[in-house]
Formats: structure tokens, sequence, C-alpha cells
């Protein structure tokens, strides 16, 4: 009766796949969005692997990847912005026309709403007194 040789892995090094800065970043940034579950998902990683990567940025090990995820997150604020001042000016329009025939708690609500997509903008990076909301409507 012959007896198997296990194959050893001793003094063997696991093959791993380098992976490119944008890569990691794009995936880094799914995942904050989306959750890890789905990053892993759409990207086809372990969440382990995942949680490397981030725990590799957030040490500042791969600054590289910190920076695309910092401009990444600069862009998307950026495109967020844009649109809420768009939203806030039409919608403060909107009031305008409207307050004059609806009664005063609608107004009131509407004109809270619309505060609340002026705060989050000037959060955004807006400019507080940028004109919008500012005087009469254009």
């Amino acid at each position: 009766m012959a007896t198997k040789k296990k194959a050893s892995r001793k003094g063997k090094k696991l093959q791993r796949r380098a992976r490119e800065p944008e890569s990691v970043a794009l995936m880094l940034a799914v995942a904050a969005k989306d959750g890890q579950d789905a990053a892993c998902k759409r990207f086809g990683v372990a969440g382990r692997t995942l949680r490397r990567y981030k725990q590799r940025v957030d040490s500042g090990d791969w600054p590289e990847v910190a920076e695309l995820l910092q401009s990444m997150r600069q862009e998307a604020a950026e495109r967020c912005k844009d649109l809420l001042t768009e939203a806030y000016e039409v919608s403060l329009r909107r009031v305008i026309e409207l307050a004059p025939q609806s009664d005063i708690g609608q107004a009131i609500k509407a004109a809270e709403m619309c505060g609340n997509m002026k705060l989050t903008k000037d959060a955004l990076g807006g400019e507080p007194d940028s004109g919008i909301g500012s005087g009469s409507p254009a």
C-alpha cells in the first residue's frame, strides 16, 4: 500500500494579482456607495480583499489610491452641487409662483424644502451667498 504524499505549500508564495490603483479606487468607491457585497459581486473580489485594500488606503500605505478616491469624491460632490443648485432655483421659482394661490402651510413646507436643499448645496462646497434665492427670481 503506497501512501500519497501531500503537496507541501511550504516555501511557495501565493500568486497574487496586482491591481491598478484606478480599479482599486473604483472598487472602494462602489463599496462606500453601494455596500461591500455589491462591490464584491460587481468586481469579482472577496470581501476580505476589499477590506485589505481599504485598510492599506486608510493606513497611508497606498497614497495613489487615496488621491484617486479623494478626486472621485470631489467630482461626485460637484455633480451633486450642480444638480442641487438647479433644483433649488426651480423649486424656489415654483414656490414664489404658487404662494399667492396656496395656503400658508403648503408654502411654508415648500420654502423649508428649498432651504434644506440650499443648506445641502452649501455643505457640498457651494458659495453660501451665491445670489441664489436672494432677491427676486430671474
